[in-house]
């Protein structure tokens, strides 16, 4: 069986080193850690976990709760954990709550039930049995990413979405549109409001007053998209432009659009929002917000494990700038 002195001499270093790589990473170098690492996977050494969690008093491993897997943002924000996560030799656990606030109380109460080190939502609520251990005064490990409402208490990792989202609506603006509309996310969301009011911002900044009737109703969904934007084309004045609060909406949106005989740009130019892996590949190709959803995952893992390691002040927030990405689907008139 291997041991640590094999991991040793593979990598040519120490046995105190390798010892540093898996329990304590950030005191060592990138390198060295790759290197390491790599020597681990080479030799196929399996550390004793149990010896670990018992000599240390952790359980190697955190939570992270998501409202849905399937969603493409979510999946690369995991990635970004998870990336973080095996650099500092834990586990990743996901519960999928469906964005039932009763599902994610029972994830929580079973993170907290010492399952697991720390936890991290991606979504708007701080569970309720969370709540007493993330605010008493030396708090149980948690972090919220991605959706959250102003100002928190606890650690934060996101972007700013009304400033983002008055961006893509002046871009579309600034190529001739006046008649825009916009595709909203739940209410119950603190995102849909924070985007609705940049789209807001940036229509009265140019000089025009928001028309509630093109402010439509959607969840997030290709089909809320593709509903939403039916409703649009129906009206006596239609849009000549669609912003939706998320690219999966957009894509709805498009088709939609050209099943009604029309086209993306020529007739209605669309924008979405969070550059998805698909956003590239639509027709056309989606103009969008391009959120950094890998290194929201990463800082959100790299502050929850400062949080398990007392190295965290309770109420940090993370701000991450997003990019405009610019492709073919919105057109100047």
């Amino acid at each position: 069986m291997t041991n640590i002195r094999d991991v040793a001499h593979a990598a040519g270093v120490s046995v105190a080193t390798v010892s540093r790589v898996l329990h304590t990473p950030e005191k060592v170098s990138e390198q060295v850690r790759k290197t390491v690492l790599k020597a681990v996977k080479e030799t196929n050494y399996q550390p004793n976990m149990m010896a670990r969690r018992l000599r240390t008093k952790k359980a190697y491993a955190v939570m992270v709760i998501v409202s849905h897997l399937t969603n493409p943002f979510y999946a690369t924000v995991i990635s970004g954990i998870q990336s973080v996560a095996q650099q500092r030799g834990y586990t990743v656990l996901l519960g999928e709550s469906g964005g039932d606030p009763e599902v994610e109380d029972q994830y929580a109460a079973f993170a907290s039930s010492k399952q697991v080190d720390g936890v991290i939502q991606l979504g708007e609520r701080l569970p309720s049995s969370l709540k007493p251990l993330v605010e008493r005064e030396h708090p149980f490990p948690f972090v919220n990413a991605c959706e959250f409402w102003d100002p928190t208490t606890y650690p934060t990792v996101g972007i700013d979405n009304r400033k983002s989202f008055a961006d893509i609506t002046r871009y579309v603006l600034d190529h001739g549109h006046r008649i825009i509309a916009h595709i909203k996310g739940p209410d119950d969301n603190p995102v849909t409001h924070h985007r609705v009011e940049g789209y807001k911002e940036a229509l009265i900044n140019a000089g025009l007053t928001p028309d509630p009737d093109l402010i439509v109703d959607g969840d997030f969904s290709i089909e809320a998209g593709s509903r939403a934007a039916a409703h649009l084309l129906s009206l006596a004045s239609p849009p000549t432009a669609i912003v939706s609060a998320n690219d999966e909406m957009a894509i709805g949106v498009i088709r939609t659009i050209k099943e009604s005989g029309q086209s993306v740009p020529s007739d209605i130019s669309v924008a979405g929002f969070d550059d998805i892996h698909f956003a590239k590949y639509t027709d056309p190709p989606l103009t969008t917000v391009s959120q950094p959803a890998a290194d929201i995952g990463g800082q959100a893992a790299a502050l929850l494990f400062d949080a398990i390691d007392n190295k965290l002040i309770s109420n940090r927030t993370i701000r991450i700038p997003t990019n405009l990405v610019v492709r073919d689907s919105v057109k100047a008139i």
